[in-house]
This record gives C-alpha cells, structure tokens and sequence, in this order.
C-alpha cells in the first residue's frame, strides 16, 4: 500500500513538473529585460528570471537546467515579451538570444547624422554624441592634428545595447576604422 502510494505520488509529482515545464508563462506588463552579467551561475539567472516574472519559480528554470545539460548559459540583456516555457526561456539564453539595437551608418554620413539616428534609435542623446564626437583622443596617434572623430567614424551596422555610451559607440567606430586601415595598409607594404 505505501509503495503504491509513494509511486501515485511520484507520477503527480511529475506531472506538475512536466506540467510547469511546456505551459507558457508571463507575469510582467508589455516587456521586460533581465541583464545576465558574466558570471552568473544558474541560481543567479533563475532568480532574476523569477523576479522579473519571466518564469513561474527559480525552480522551474532550474529544472530545465537539468533537463538540458550540457549546454552553457550566455550573460547579456535579454527581452521579453509574450508568454513563453520554461524551456523556451532556458534555450534563448543558452543560445545567447540578447536583445540589441542596430545603428546602421550609411557611407557618407557626419557626425551629425550618427547623432541624429543615435538619438533616433533611442539610445543616447544626439548632443552626448556630439560632446564625444568632438574629443580625438581616440585617434590621437593616427591624426594628432585632428579636431574631431569625423572622418574616423567608419560607416557600417552597429549592434548596441540600451546602455551603450557615447563614448563606448565612439570606440567602437574607431576601432573599425583601425581594423578597415590596418588590412589596407598591410595590403600596401611591399613583400
């Protein structure tokens, strides 16, 4: 009798599991965004899923770590929107689905124009753009003579966070142009 009792309550106890596991879950407003840092362990993660009300329980979320061994959790912002699993939640973060913005820069475009479509996209404001716009220190040992960044600020797709700062958009362009000038100017040396 008590064996069989036990194994009754073994097969509930699965079921709500298994329950708790496939049926979607939302307890937030429009969206939500839960920021995972480097090196958060799974606890960390479930707990910050919980609260925000991503998933019902750090347990559940703990839960699908155990189903999915194996598979590495990525620190990064992440959103939320509609109602998900546990096991949909689990595999967006173990894939490293982070929520960023695009900032396209066309070939062509002035400071101006970056900070205009910074302050478009919504992560920064045009003239905190500018103000670092206009500081060359980061181009200092290429143009000691320059002004700005303009001219350094190399066109192409930028994926920013909603915390991005003028200055780290700035690195970011710079850093491209380096990365654009060093492959032709290692092109050009004679063999």
């Amino acid at each position: 009798m008590k064996f069989r009792l036990a194994v009754l309550l073994l097969i509930v106890a699965a079921g709500f599991a298994s329950y708790r596991m496939v049926s979607p879950y939302k307890s937030f407003e429009d969206e939500v965004f839960v920021e995972i840092p480097r090196g958060t362990g799974a606890r960390g993660v479930a707990v910050r899923l919980a609260a925000a009300g991503v998933v019902r329980g750090q347990w559940d979320f703990l839960l699908a770590r155990i189903a999915a061994r194996g598979r590495t959790l990525q620190a990064g912002e992440y959103r939320f929107q509609k109602p998900a699993t546990v096991m949909e939640v689990f595999d967006r973060i173990a894939r490293g689905d982070v929520f960023y913005l695009e900032l396209l820069v066309p070939e062509g475009k002035n400071i101006f124009d970056i900070a205009a479509a910074a302050e478009h996209l919504g992560v920064m404001k045009a003239d905190e753009f500018l103000a670092a716009a206009r500081t060359p220190a980061l181009i200092r040992d290429l143009d000691p003579h320059a002004r700005t960044l303009e001219g350094y600020l190399f066109p192409g797709t930028y994926r920013l966070s909603r915390h991005t700062t003028p200055d780290r958009l700035c690195r970011l362009m710079t850093g491209k142009f380096r990365e654009v000038w060093q492959k032709l100017h290692y092109r050009r040396q004679p063999a």
